[in-house]
């Protein structure tokens, strides 16, 4: 979860096994709607730069091509699904 979650920009990160962080957080959260929904804002943005299908191509292709010794490695095409 810390790939996607920032604390603080696109969620809260909890300390592990504490409940009472946990309780805080998720009490916190609940009373501050607008923060809410500009956490998923944020997740939703981050999700587009980062985790689709032609951003992964992407940071692929830039660790590969220099490892087989290319440029002129395609770029990915943009890909639905």
């Amino acid at each position: 979860m810390r790939d996607m979650i920032r604390d603080g920009v696109t969620g809260r990160l909890v300390a592990p096994g504490d409940s009472r962080d946990l309780a805080d957080a998720l009490l916190e959260m609940l009373g501050d709607p607008e923060r809410c929904r500009r956490f998923g804002e944020a997740g939703h943005r981050l999700l587009l730069e980062r985790y689709t299908w032609q951003a992964v191509g992407a940071r692929m292709r830039s660790v590969i091509a220099p490892l087989i010794g290319r440029t002129d490695v395609p770029q990915p095409a943009a890909c639905h699904g």
